[in-house]
C-alpha cells in the first residue's frame, strides 16, 4: 500500500531535483547536498541514504553518541532493518509508532525502522505519565 501526502511535491522543467514549492514552507539550511540528489525522486529517504552509506563505507562512524556509543553505517542499518522486520511481525500494516526512548544512541535506528516499515515514528518523552501520556497514545 503506498502513502501519500495531501500536498505532493511537483517536478519542474528541470526534472526532479528541481521541485516546485507551491504550498511548502521552504527551510533556511543550505539545503540537499549531492549525496542526496543521487538518489531518483522517490527514493530521497532516510532509509535510502543509510542503506546506500552502509553499502559504500560501511565501517565508517555514523552516530557518535557521548563518545562511548558509536554506531557505523553498517550497524546503523542492520538496527534499522531489524526494527522495520519487528515491527511487521507485530504492526499488520503501516501506522502510527510512539518511540519512547531517552536520548539514546538506539533512537535513529528506531526512527529510521519505523520509517521503512511505512509508518509515522512520533518521539514522545519517556518521562511522561498518566493522563499526558495516555493523550500522546491517543490523540490523532
Amino acid at each position: 500500500m503506498r502513502h501519500t501526502n495531501s500536498i505532493e511535491p511537483k517536478a519542474t522543467a528541470e526534472g526532479n531535483d528541481a521541485v516546485a514549492d507551491e504550498g511548502l514552507l521552504r527551510g533556511t539550511g543550505g539545503g540537499f547536498g549531492p549525496l542526496f540528489r543521487k538518489f531518483p525522486f522517490e527514493q530521497r529517504t532516510l532509509f535510502h541514504v543509510l542503506r546506500h552509506q552502509a553499502e559504500q563505507i560501511p565501517d565508517k562512524p555514523w552516530l557518535i553518541f557521548d563518545d562511548t556509543d558509536v554506531l557505523t553505517f553498517q550497524e546503523g542499518y542492520a538496527r534499522a532493518c531489524q526494527f522495520a522486520h519487528a515491527m511487521r511481525t507485530v504492526v499488520d500494516e503501516p501506522n502510527r509508532v510512539a518511540l519512547l526512548l531517552r536520548n539514546q544512541v538506539e533512537f535513529f535506528p528506531a526512527f529510521i525502522g519505523a520509517i521503512a516499515h511505512g509508518s509515522a515514528a512520533a518521539p514522545l518523552n519517556p518521562e511522561l505519565r498518566g493522563e499526558i501520556l495516555e493523550r500522546g497514545l491517543t490523540k490523532p
